[in-house]
């Protein structure tokens, strides 16, 4: 199993945490690390590191430019600024977040550093020794090989998301049945592809309240602007909070649903037609309709007055 650890630019927290799963992995895994564009050996790093005996090595450094061509089996990413970038790799890793702080600061004294790289290694042996000792390796080994064959599987489209609720795998159905390259989706939030507002509802649902899953109708949206009705499930990868979920989704064969009109503005967009057709799609909820035609509730309801006046009330009725 390959584990591979990140961070921002300039920092010891990504040397720290490879050195100390490189010494608590043994033979359990191999260790990488992404070596950044000025990367010089802390000195102060290495003292911290040999008071729990723990040798500093070199092997196993890694650029950027490396990252699309090896695969990997996790990626531990110490920061916050990769998680919109840089997540393209050619497996499906499982990728997990632990925002630690940097503890070099600028305009610390030396033996302000020292103390601050001792609370950080502490906190990294804390919980790579968790890691590495309580199961999660074979857990993770599990998800990937079940993670596979569902990404695998060309009769349903499926998203894949961390617990930030960005996109990190898509399989070629859901390209297929979204238009978009790879490129253009990973690293996205959901609500890129999925317009509907409670689609962070459901997520954080599967992802941090445990529950199992979640079945719903959603509106996909395509490159073309088109919104696609789709039959879609939620799931956890796994029974642990905060790794991320995937969604896996049919487009529906029910009724199309309305269009919102480009390239024009206000009242103009609306007709009677339409506007009895979002109702009945909203179940007569002007707000919801009103969001459907693209139109603001304010528009809406002033179309609907006007056409009151004209003697035209909607078949449904309206909440």
């Amino acid at each position: 199993m390959k584990i591979l650890f990140m961070s921002e630019e300039h920092s010891v927290k990504r040397k720290l945490a490879a050195q100390i799963a490189h010494h608590l992995a043994e033979d359990k895994a191999e260790i990488y690390q992404v070596k950044t564009a000025f990367d010089p050996i802390d000195h102060q790093m290495q003292s911290v590191l040999e008071e729990i005996e723990i040798p500093y090595n070199v092997d196993n450094i890694r650029t950027a430019n490396d990252l699309s061509n090896e695969p990997y089996d996790i990626i531990i990413m110490l920061c916050k600024c990769f998680r919109r970038k840089m997540l393209s790799f050619s497996s499906f890793p499982a990728i997990l977040f632990w925002p630690i702080d940097n503890p070099v600061r600028r305009g610390s004294a030396p033996h302000q550093i020292q103390q601050a790289l001792r609370k950080t290694r502490d906190d990294l042996v804390h919980r790579l020794r968790h890691f590495f000792e309580d199961g999660y390796l074979d857990a993770f080994q599990r998800q990937g090989n079940q993670l596979y064959d569902l990404l695998n599987d060309h009769s349903q489209g499926v998203i894949r998301f961390n617990r930030e609720e960005i996109i990190i795998a898509v399989n070629d159905q859901a390209l297929h049945l979204s238009g978009y390259d790879h490129e253009s989706i990973i690293g996205k939030p959901l609500h890129f592809l999925i317009t509907d507002d409670t689609v962070s509802r459901y997520a954080l649902a599967v992802t941090d309240e445990g529950v199992a899953f979640r079945q719903t109708d959603l509106r996909l949206k395509r490159v073309d602007k088109e919104l696609v009705k789709v039959r879609a499930t939620f799931r956890a990868l796994t029974k642990d909070r905060g790794q991320g979920g995937y969604l896996s989704f049919e487009e529906s064969r029910d009724e199309p649903l309305i269009q919102p009109m480009e390239g024009t503005r206000g009242l103009d967009r609306l007709s009677w037609d339409r506007v009895e057709a979002s109702l009945k799609q909203a179940s007569g909820n002007r707000t919801k309709a009103a969001r459907i035609l693209g139109v603001g509730r304010a528009t809406f309801y002033r179309f609907l007055e006007r056409e009151k006046m004209q003697g035209r009330t909607p078949k449904t009725d309206l909440v």
